[in-house]
């Protein structure tokens, strides 16, 4: 089971199963095509909360 991403070693490593599993052919609802969609709710949410870290401290705005 896949936790929330807390480093940029884990994210490396859950996006690079989400490359093995886009190369192969996925069947609807199977337990790999369940794994690429909880994989990708994952690493969007890492990405958004990082990027939004770094924009609020480039620009001063880290209360928000």
């Amino acid at each position: 089971m896949y936790k929330p991403i807390k480093t940029s070693e884990q994210h490396d490593q859950y996006l690079a199963r989400v490359y093995e599993l886009m190369q192969i052919d996925l069947k609807p609802n199977s337990k790999e095509s369940d794994e690429l969609e909880g994989l990708s709710i994952l690493i969007e949410a890492h990405e958004k909360q990082t990027r939004f870290k770094e924009i609020s401290s480039c620009t001063g705005l880290g209360f928000l």
